[in-house]
């Protein structure tokens, strides 16, 4: 039981209670002290009851977290896998590469804190595909579509987590759509797909904006920001820092040697894949004035809370440079 773990549980108590019981509501009924808050529907109200369904199946919440993490770590090494094929890597580093991702702390955070963050994160390697394409200007229906289906699962998961990844895809875009000879057509199939995410991240964001009509919500809990940071680029600072933390440390520097080393052979994707790694990581550590972005957008400390999240949405693509 981790920090996250008793609030993620509530709701997904309350959504296996709903299921057992027929009787859905807007409001949480069953848990958080029977007050009667409105948590799940504004917070991945889908994989909530997903995930309630799995815990009255399994009967017990020990069959449960067993369940659960599978699916888990199955889903972030099936995804890994699929970006490393896609950059036509062999089926050992493949394979390899999908083990790595399983055993970060993007992902093992399900584990050992219930991090509803890497669910998000566990699809975020399936953006590899529509990256590529969109740096090649390939951009056809097919692909953008998949852009947005990729884009709606994330959100399902978490918002912010959506929010945090669009920008990787900006310099991709700027790129291909420069290349691609039928901007208008490209822009039009790129509208689709990103109406196909709206559509099918509307069961989040609809009560959402039905709640802002005439209620007082409560923001998440405020925490300042320079108590969210790790210190990648200057690891072993922290002794309570994951074991994980070097290894992301050494990619870190091993795609830095290696962009500067073979700079004239490197193809431009893995250019623009490393710096926007770097400058992911960069902006999860001490380097970045977090103290005073704090105290210019407070806001930041109650949805950002943990700028090393920023960490986990890049950690992919520098097991994907070095190879």
């Amino acid at each position: 039981m981790g920090v996250d773990s008793y609030f993620q549980y509530n709701r997904i108590y309350e959504a296996e209670m709903q299921i057992r019981h027929g009787n859905f509501s807007f409001l949480n009924l069953y848990s958080f002290q029977q007050a009667g808050r409105i948590v799940n529907q504004v917070y991945s109200p889908l994989l909530t009851f997903l995930f309630g369904a799995i815990l009255l199946v399994t009967g017990t919440w020990f069959k449960f977290q067993i369940v659960s993490m599978i699916l888990v770590n199955f889903f972030a090494g099936i995804s890994m896998y699929y970006g490393a094929k896609k950059l036509k890597f062999n089926f050992a580093i493949c394979v390899a590469l999908a083990s790595i991702y399983m055993t970060s702390f993007s992902i093992y955070g399900f584990m050992y804190s219930t991090s509803w963050r890497a669910l998000a994160v566990a699809f975020v390697p399936l953006l590899i595909g529509p990256m590529k394409a969109f740096y090649s200007g390939d951009w056809t229906l097919r692909e953008m579509l998949f852009l947005g289906v990729i884009i709606g699962i994330i959100a399902q998961a978490q918002i912010i987590s959506a929010a945090l990844v669009l920008p990787i895809l900006v310099p991709f875009f700027v790129i291909g759509l420069i290349k691609t000879q039928s901007k208008w057509r490209a822009l039009g199939r790129l509208l689709m797909g990103i109406l196909l995410a709206l559509v099918l991240s509307l069961n989040v964001i609809m009560p959402y904006l039905e709640l802002l009509k005439g209620s007082h919500l409560l923001p998440p809990t405020n925490m300042p920001l320079i108590n969210g940071v790790t210190n990648a680029v200057v690891p072993f600072t922290d002794h309570s820092g994951p074991l994980s933390l070097p290894i992301i440390s050494l990619f870190f520097y091993g795609a830095l040697a290696a962009l500067l080393l073979f700079w004239r052979t490197l193809s431009g994707f893995t250019k623009t894949l490393t710096i926007m790694a770097a400058v992911y990581l960069v902006l999860g550590t001490t380097l970045v004035p977090w103290s005073i972005i704090g105290l210019q957008w407070p806001a930041l400390e109650s949805y950002l809370q943990l700028p090393r999240d920023l960490l986990l949405l890049d950690y992919h693509s520098y097991f994907l440079v070095i190879c």
